[in-house]
């Protein structure tokens, strides 16, 4: 508990548990944990109990069972709280506050970046999918081009828009693990053959 950036105050409790009608069993004892506190301990905010019935393991102890549950909870509860900090938070000042963008439709992004209320722009209002960069305070989307007959780069897109395109360029899709495409089977810029297998690799 010491280890916090602020103070618990607490009590810790352990109990052996009857059986009912039978009493103590002392050759197999089940015992019960608790830990009930409250923080920050100079200005308390938030209280909890935790109780854990029967712990396994041979630990039963109220400080080594329960006690550890409730310092996840406290700390929880004040990494989202701002106001229980006695310092501000430091924001790092050399980080892009502007997120990754995957490739896609320009529709759909440029859907998204309104919602979260990043500035984008588009050199071609027209175009279908998109390749978005972060430029000074914005992400700029440049139209990325597909050819009939030629395999189309697909780096970046998620699955979902990547299978779209190479599917209806005429390929048949295997896809290994998550998340964004990283690497593609058949290079960029290939004459494609109907119904061949191109295999994506994504970066999960």
């Amino acid at each position: 508990m010491n280890s916090s950036p602020y103070r618990i105050a607490g009590k810790t409790g352990t109990a052996q548990i009857s059986m009912n009608k039978f009493g103590y069993d002392k050759t197999h004892p089940s015992y019960q944990a608790s830990f009930v506190g409250y923080f920050p301990a100079d200005e308390p905010k938030y209280s909890c109990m935790v109780v854990v019935y029967a712990p396994s393991k041979d630990v039963f102890f109220g400080g080594a069972v329960a006690a550890p549950i409730f310092k996840d909870i406290a700390d929880k509860v004040y990494s989202n709280h701002v106001e229980l900090h006695d310092k501000p938070i430091e924001v790092d000042t050399t980080v892009s506050l502007i997120p990754f963008a995957k490739a896609g439709q320009q529709k759909d992004l440029k859907k998204v970046l309104a919602r979260l209320d990043i500035a984008s722009s588009t050199k071609d209002l027209d175009a279908h999918f998109v390749s978005p960069v972060v430029v000074s305070d914005r992400i700029v989307m440049t139209e990325r081009k597909t050819s009939a007959g030629i395999t189309p780069n697909v780096s970046g897109m998620g699955v979902k828009d990547a299978v779209y395109i190479l599917e209806n360029a005429g390929y048949r899709v295997k896809i290994n693990g998550r998340g964004n495409v990283v690497r593609q089977s058949i290079s960029t810029g290939t004459k494609i053959t109907k119904g061949q297998l191109i295999i994506l690799d994504l970066d999960i």
